[in-house]
């Protein structure tokens, strides 16, 4: 027999937190790269990656 566990409120609140902090991260980072070119080329050079191919 399979039964469902009770997802309980504060599962739901941690879940909600989780999201919404990765959604303002992400938004801070294009923010950043938007307005600074200069952060994203700094990045490439630490990953040792090429911008200009």
């Amino acid at each position: 027999m399979v039964t469902g566990d009770v997802i309980t409120p504060g599962f739901v609140a941690f879940v909600i937190t989780i999201l919404l902090a990765i959604a303002v991260i992400g938004a801070l980072a294009m923010y950043y790269v938007a307005t600074r070119p200069s952060l994203l080329d700094r990045v490439r050079e630490l990953a040792g990656v090429s911008g200009h191919e």
